[in-house]
């Protein structure tokens, strides 16, 4: 089946259809081309920026690929990263149990569905976030959780590359998965299959922001500096963001947001 001169392949596992690149590499469709300019390093940044993690890697949605940094990242649980790079995407189902996997494709079809709710540009800010225990290559296991935010689209609006940031959770509540808009605070919950916009209280951008900040111990006067707002509108979405959560003091905004898998 060809479409805007991509090929596509039937991969249900991951997705309904994905596009692959069949051009040699580093020959890409020209609608592609725009990935190698500035205002496309800056998107890779902001994706990383939203997903907040200090062990991120990217997944090529297009070859099904995995693009790893370093052997000591804990996506790999143990294994080279030569391994997950040659068994891409199939390399999840080397380190999840047969539950876990059939969990992450439905949970990965439904997250398409939202994905596909918003016009092509509002895409960049819908972040997902789960919880999965992991096998290691010495038969441990352990909880990881994954962030993960777009980082290029196809002209057509499909998902190519994004940027999956992944630490190691003392949280127990696996299985449960969000897609949060960080431009409009709407988030969905993994419910019975299928993502569902969430009654809960909703946080924007800056105040995710703040609260992660918050759970970091970082000063009001250094959120102002990295802001570039003044220290009186910091305290001021902190305010909305304890009202929001019900909360009275910092520490009570991130126990409850841990309720919430907010953090």
């Amino acid at each position: 089946m060809q479409n805007d001169g991509e090929e596509y392949i039937e991969t249900p596992h991951i997705m309904k259809k994905v596009p692959i690149i069949t051009e040699k590499p580093w020959s890409v469709p020209r609608d592609l081309e725009r990935l190698f300019n500035k205002a496309h390093v800056e998107q890779g940044l902001k994706a990383v920026n939203l997903a907040v993690g200090n062990d991120c890697y990217v997944r090529d949605s297009y070859k099904q690929k995995l693009i790893i940094d370093s052997d000591s990242s804990l996506i790999l649980c143990g294994y080279p990263k030569r391994v997950a790079e040659k068994e891409g995407f199939n390399f999840y189902q080397r380190i999840l149990p047969e539950d876990s996997w059939k969990w992450l494709v439905q949970m990965n079809l439904a997250g398409y569905e939202v994905f596909f709710k918003y016009p092509r540009q509002q895409r960049f800010n819908l972040v997902s976030s789960y919880k999965l225990v992991v096998e290691t290559v010495n038969k441990g296991s352990f909880v990881l959780h994954h962030r993960t935010a777009p980082y290029q689209l196809c002209k057509n609006g499909n998902l190519w590359l994004s940027v999956s940031c992944v630490s190691q959770s003392t949280q127990e509540e696996l299985g449960h998965a969000t897609v949060t808009n960080t431009a409009t605070g709407e988030v969905y919950n993994f419910i019975d299959g299928a993502f569902v916009l969430s009654s809960e209280p909703t946080l924007t951008r800056d105040e995710v922001m703040i609260l992660e900040w918050m759970a970091n111990e970082v000063s009001i006067q250094q959120m102002s500096y990295m802001m570039k707002i003044s220290t009186s509108s910091v305290r001021r979405k902190r305010d909305s963001l304890l009202k929001k959560l019900d909360a009275k003091s910092d520490s009570g905004a991130i126990h409850r947001a841990h309720l919430l898998n907010i953090l």
